[in-house]
């Protein structure tokens, strides 16, 4: 007998954001990653240059 698999319910967005804002441990990542940002951008002077490679060599 041939069993065949039933595509899961698309949820959408208001579930996907009713799921996760609700999640406590989702939320405490969240805040995490704000934390971490934020004390990397108080705590350096940004750069905002970049060294190009292509195929292994420098531009």
């Amino acid at each position: 007998m041939l069993e065949t698999w039933a595509e899961p319910e698309a949820i959408g967005m208001e579930g996907l954001v009713k799921y996760y804002v609700n999640d406590p441990n989702f939320r405490q990542l969240v805040h995490e990653i704000h934390d971490h940002i934020d004390s990397v951008v108080a705590s350096e002077t940004l750069s905002y240059e970049a060294t190009m490679h292509a195929n292994g060599d420098e531009l």
